[in-house]
């Protein structure tokens, strides 16, 4: 029973998660673009394989639900699941802000400015 809940409370915070990245990025400039670099990783990594945009753009979605359902289903685990979440999101936050720039990819989609920076440490801690 334990595992169910972990399970069904990481995927309630990788469905939060994406829903706000996809509602802000319509209507903020600023808005991290997660889902481009989730492309950007796709594409780095099948190199002369990779699949056209729409294909690629689908990958990186199912890829952001699935990785960031496992990694919301670790709160489920701990005795203090609040707490929990609060430190798996924002160091997934902080991952998404300071890592793609080190890992190759275009750190501008997440963050260019501060207040990129900001929200991008904001969505992975709303959803944690």
């Amino acid at each position: 029973m334990e595992n169910t809940k972990s399970i069904i409370s990481g995927v309630v915070g990788a469905l939060v998660l994406t829903g706000l990245h996809q509602t802000i990025k319509k209507v903020y400039e600023d808005a991290p673009r997660v889902d481009l670099l989730g492309m950007q990783a796709i594409a780095k990594i099948m190199k002369e394989k990779t699949p056209e945009d729409d294909k690629l753009y689908g990958l990186s979605l199912a890829g952001d639900l699935i990785f960031n359902s496992f990694n919301y289903s670790l709160v489920g685990l701990s005795k203090s699941p609040v707490q929990m979440g609060a430190i798996i999101g924002f160091g997934t936050g902080l991952a998404t802000a300071y890592l793609p720039g080190p890992l190759g990819l275009n750190d501008d989609l997440s963050s260019r400015n501060s207040s990129m920076k900001a929200l991008s440490i904001g969505y992975y801690f709303l959803g944690g």
